[in-house]
């Protein structure tokens, strides 16, 4: 009988790669308090029909492969939004994250079984997800796409968080600059649309040659309570302003800042049920940044 897999071993380590598509000499990115790795490899198995053989299909033909998938995972650090938006830098202990033009590839290790792992080389985050909402933890997800994946006869090992992760009573949300009272809810999201692609002269080779990036899109919805604070006129007012979105857990302090924001969409409700009235905010940002100090 085939013994199950339970998966008490999941695990997953990224590296940083220098070349697209070429292994990165070490794994050393573990990312705390993942909730979930998944994946897909969509062979693009095509049937061929043929005069003179009926209803039936007489020949299978592989395509280009296409290795897809997501991440999401309790956002504790922060310095993982790199790998989503491209680049970094580090002056007198603040981390500054910015979006880039291209994005920066990296191998991954995904533990398969009790004694395998697979390995995505040439892999790309198209997206990054982060949401908060009441009684909840700061929550990211993002999606992937990588060059290639093969498997391995080795255990994959991530090492046990220490820090907690940020939670909604550490949260501020700011738009113009003002704290916004009663936030039940705030997503924000950024999309960039990576594609594989390849071309006719890629010969020999089912993996695509490169994961291009596209433009840059940002977008928030939010959901708030009905408050003396009155964000009408911010609302009304169409021009751009700024959204914030804070965290501080002991000395430190994560901040996404969005810039540009414009409020695309307002919607309430009145009702004849005695509850707390909300209204709901969608909009869009010309840019992000995120910030981490401590």
């Amino acid at each position: 009988m085939a013994e199950r897999y339970a998966g008490i071993s999941d695990a997953v380590l990224f590296g940083k790669e220098t070349t697209f598509g070429t292994e990165a000499s070490t794994y050393d990115i573990d990312i705390p308090y993942i909730q979930s790795f998944s994946w897909t490899v969509d062979f693009s198995v095509k049937q061929i029909a043929s005069l003179g053989a009926g209803v039936k299909y007489v020949a299978n033909i592989d395509g280009v492969k296409s290795i897809s998938g997501s991440m999401e995972w309790l956002v504790a650090d922060g310095s993982e939004f790199e790998m989503m938006l491209g680049a970094s830098t580090v002056e007198s202990g603040t981390r500054t994250i910015t979006i880039a033009n291209t994005l920066p590839s990296y191998s991954a290790k995904a533990q398969k079984d009790a004694t395998n792992a697979l390995k995505f080389l040439g892999l790309k985050f198209g997206s990054l997800s982060l949401s908060i909402a009441k009684g909840e933890e700061f929550r990211a997800s993002a999606d992937w796409v990588a060059k290639s994946i093969t498997k391995v006869a080795e255990n994959v090992s991530q090492t046990s968080p220490t820090a907690e992760p940020f939670i909604f009573t550490q949260g501020t949300v700011k738009i113009g600059g003002t704290v916004v009272a009663g936030v039940d809810t705030i997503r924000i999201s950024l999309t960039r649309d990576i594609e594989g692609v390849r071309g006719i002269e890629d010969a020999g080779s089912d993996e695509v040659s490169a994961i291009v990036e596209k433009m840059a899109k940002i977008t928030f919805t939010s959901t708030i309570q009905v408050t003396d604070q009155d964000l009408w006129d911010t609302i009304a007012n169409r021009t751009d302003t700024t959204l914030d979105l804070v965290f501080t857990n002991g000395t430190k302090t994560l901040t996404v800042s969005l810039t540009g924001v414009r409020i695309s969409r307002y919607a309430q409700e009145a009702s004849a049920e005695a509850d707390v009235r909300t209204y709901d905010l969608d909009g869009s940002a010309l840019d992000m940044v995120i910030t981490i100090e401590g």
